[in-house]
Order: C-alpha cells, then sequence, then structure tokens
C-alpha cells in the first residue's frame, strides 16, 4: 500500500541558475489498479518514457498552482530550457 509520505520520485524544475525546486512528487506502483486517499493511479503501458514496463503513476503538483488541477499528468506551468529540454505540453 503506497503511504503519502514516501513518494518513488521527486519531480524538480531547474531555474536559469542551476537552482532547483521541488514541483511534485510522483508515486509509482507495478500492481494495480491502484488509489492512493481516493486518487486513482493512472496507467502507463509500456513503451513509456522511462522505458519501465507497464506500471501504475499518480503525480501530485505542489507549490505553483497548475491550471491542469494537482493531479494532472503533465504541467504547462513547468520550465525544462535550463535542463536543455523544451516545456512539457
Amino acid at each position: 500500500m503506497p503511504a503519502i509520505g514516501r513518494p518513488q520520485a521527486l519531480v524538480y524544475e531547474p531555474a536559469d541558475d542551476g537552482h532547483l525546486s521541488l514541483v511534485a512528487v510522483e508515486y509509482i506502483t507495478f500492481k494495480g489498479p491502484a488509489s492512493l486517499e481516493g486518487h486513482p493511479y493512472q496507467f502507463v503501458a509500456a513503451p513509456n518514457r522511462y522505458g519501465l514496463v507497464p506500471f501504475y503513476d499518480l503525480l501530485v503538483w505542489s507549490g505553483e498552482p497548475d491550471p491542469r488541477g494537482a493531479f494532472a499528468d503533465k504541467s504547462p506551468n513547468l520550465r525544462c530550457e535550463a535542463a536543455g529540454r523544451p516545456p512539457m505540453p
């Protein structure tokens, strides 16, 4: 059973000066369907951007409010230019 205080991944946004800001936590499980505190995980089929076998994922955005909601898979607010990647769609 996933625990709120123990996410499997932390998502940071790099700033132009190299400073990193925590913007989300991610909960991942290979058993599902799953939910955490009533929020369902999304099924991620293979192949996927992580190169993993199929899994279930719940992303929770923190800090700046996200227009798509706290549990959206991607955020238009996330800047990745400092990491050499374009912004997420």
